[in-house]
């Protein structure tokens, strides 16, 4: 009887002992998702910011607002990292929209008036420049063959019907090369550009 207790006794302690070792190292319950996370939130608040400041510009991408939309709901699905990285390449998206858009208004503006004139028989760079709806001085003609150096080859040989342009507001220093270049080009045989008139174009911009 002695030895039975015994027996008995140690099998109840191991039981006991195995129910708490099973209890020790049962695995852990995964936290429920409770939705998108703080910082996730704010990077798509940011974006959003963002892409609205480009709508209003004018130089919206579409498919920034989309990826905002897509940062959001990946975000509410606990995909915080993902939803912070569509978050900021919307963002960055709607700002390179927006750089664009600035460097094309810059183009615009910089862009000077021009005007136009059709060539009629008889007329030469010299008189189209004197006319005084033109440039009222004949000796601004470097003008007219700089802004038309693509079509015309020589400036003492122009033909009629020709649509040549003009701008419109030159600057004093283009205003002054050009007077300077009329009244020291040298001599000159038509049909070929002189020397000199290919220094002003290669020395002033074209």
């Amino acid at each position: 009887m002695k030895n039975s207790a015994i027996i008995k006794h140690c099998s109840v302690a191991a039981l006991a002992l195995g129910v708490a070792v099973a209890c020790a190292t049962a695995p852990e319950e995964e936290e429920e998702c409770v939705g998108i996370t703080e910082d996730a939130q704010v990077a798509v608040d940011e974006a959003r910011a963002v892409v609205q400041e480009a709508r209003e510009m004018g130089a919206e991408w579409r498919g920034a607002r989309r990826m905002t939309n897509q940062a959001e709901s990946v975000g509410a699905d606990c995909n915080e990292s993902e939803a912070i990285q569509i978050a900021a390449e919307a963002e960055q998206m709607a700002r390179d929209a927006m750089d664009q858009y600035r460097a094309e208004q810059e183009a615009l503006e910089e862009e000077p008036d021009m005007g136009s004139y059709t060539v009629r028989r008889g007329d030469s760079l010299w008189r189209i420049s004197g006319m005084s709806d033109v440039y009222g001085d004949s000796y601004q003609w470097p003008l007219i063959y700089r802004a038309n150096a693509e079509d015309i080859h020589d400036p003492d040989l122009i033909y009629p019907d020709q649509e040549l342009q003009y701008e419109m507001d030159p600057s004093a220093g283009d205003v002054d090369a050009a007077i300077d270049h009329a009244r020291t080009r040298g001599e000159w045989s038509l049909g070929e550009p002189t020397a000199s008139d290919r220094d002003y174009l290669r020395n002033h911009g074209w």
